[in-house]
């Protein structure tokens, strides 16, 4: 549930902080990326205490999204929140904020749930990431493909939901792996 991944960063933020400065990493030609940072806006749409002030697009790379946001920064220095499209994408994002002395200033979403992700929650160097469950993916693709195979009723769009992870419930989640 990519729209949904973004919709849970927006309300943890909304719920942490009354207003926000907010740079925005994307990636504009992956659809679930698309749909992550939409429902974040949507989310935060008509809260007028909330404003985008910066956006660059990082193609949901960690290489890529250090020096993009190191270039937002300039723009924005005022930003006290970063959503990124992905947890690679936040990495990238910790890692230029840190260079710049910002870490501990900014909250950083992500989403995958990646056992990096989690790790910078348990440390407190991230705010959240929406988790995905990799191997209920897995399952239900096989399943529906079991349902094809055997010329079965099967479902063709399977969504999957995604959870917050927030430093009250990551060790629940575990630091070693993926959910």
């Amino acid at each position: 549930d990519n729209y949904g991944a973004g919709v849970l960063c927006a309300r943890h933020l909304m719920k942490n902080l009354k207003k926000a400065n907010i740079v925005l990493l994307e990636h504009s030609s992956a659809q679930s990326a698309v749909d992550r940072i939409r429902g974040f806006e949507d989310t935060i749409k008509g809260h007028e205490a909330y404003h985008v002030v910066a956006r660059g697009d990082c193609v949901g790379q960690l290489e890529n999204a250090m020096p993009v946001m190191e270039n937002l920064l300039k723009k924005a220095p005022n930003a006290d929140v970063v959503m990124a499209l992905n947890d690679p994408s936040a990495l990238g994002a910790m890692a230029a904020l840190e260079d710049h002395k910002l870490l501990s200033k900014v909250l950083v979403y992500g989403v995958d749930g990646s056992p990096e992700a989690k790790a910078m929650i348990k440390e407190d160097n991230m705010a959240a990431t929406a988790a995905q469950f990799p191997s209920e993916i897995g399952k239900t693709a096989a399943e529906q493909m079991y349902h094809i195979i055997n010329g079965k009723p099967h479902e063709t769009n399977c969504v999957i939901p995604v959870q917050l992870v927030t430093k009250k419930n990551v060790d629940s989640f575990g630091l070693g792996g993926w959910q």
